[in-house]
């Protein structure tokens, strides 16, 4: 059999988490945190831009969603919960339906992991969960943040997030280059020296040592979500600071990039 708890964490939080985002790219899942942008990355005002996109109300609650407590052993149970945002359009239904159907038998997976471990207190309750945020829908967009949570015994919860953005109707997922009209280095070097404006009024310190030269390095192509009057990069806990900051969400308004900001063709 095998043994500890923490060596449990180790071994089954990567592997989840990697079944569950190779399908689509919170247990209860903690709400991004959008630290207070300073200057040019605050909130811009309506009509600051003619590429800001417009937004309409979300469809009412038709969202996918699904709960199970999924017993493990001597008691002991996996809390399972995902939701996902439906009635958008056909296509993206379809992806969804397909993500929800792949959450299920991760979770199931992980439950029947967790029963071969011989540390199991009786009556336990472990959390696994997948849960959305709509930070822009209009007739055209969709953009959908979505943050995977789990708790399987560790120090905390092991946390990530994925960024989905769709044009409509037809479901495709619009890259970050598709909104911008200049060449991939210079929106980079923009958004780069955006960022580096908001470690410095923010707090260097409150960041990991050579946060500026990561993110140039590791540029979170991946990690944006569309916002009313602009773009959202979103950073998952332990990426540019520890894991007390949560998920870090810095707003750049189009207004900022009004030159070659963007939106993508159906």
């Amino acid at each position: 059999m095998k043994n500890t708890v923490k060596r449990r964490a180790a071994i089954l939080m990567p592997i989840l988490l990697t079944a569950v985002f190779l399908h689509s790219c919170g247990a209860k899942n903690p709400p991004a945190v959008t630290a207070n942008p300073p200057s040019a990355l605050a909130p811009s005002a309506p009509g600051a831009s003619d590429a800001v996109p417009t937004a309409t109300e979300p469809a009412e609650d038709s969202a996918f969603v699904y709960y199970e407590d999924i017993p493990i052993k001597n008691g002991a149970a996996l809390s399972a919960y995902a939701a996902y945002p439906g009635g958008v359009s056909a296509a993206v239904d379809a992806y969804y339906s397909e993500v929800m159907s792949a959450f299920k038998n991760t979770a199931r997976n992980l439950a029947s992991d967790l029963a071969e471990y011989d540390d199991i207190s009786p009556g336990v309750s472990y959390t696994l969960g997948d849960t959305y945020e709509i930070t822009f829908q209009s007739d055209h967009l969709l953009s959908v943040l979505r943050t995977i949570t789990a708790d399987t015994g560790g120090a905390h919860e092991s946390a990530d997030i994925t960024c989905e953005t769709f044009v409509l109707p037809s479901g495709r997922r619009a890259p970050l280059l598709e909104f911008f009209t200049a060449p991939r280095a210079e929106y980079i070097g923009r958004i780069a020296a955006l960022f580096d404006e908001y470690v410095e009024e923010t707090g260097a310190e409150l960041f990991f040592p050579n946060t500026a030269e990561y993110f140039r390095e590791n540029f979170p192509e991946d990690y944006f979500t569309i916002m009313p009057y602009g773009l959202a990069f979103h950073f998952p806990p332990l990426t540019i600071a520890p894991y007390s900051m949560s998920t870090i969400t810095i707003t750049i308004p189009s207004s900022a990039l009004e030159d070659i900001f963007t939106l993508p063709a159906e």
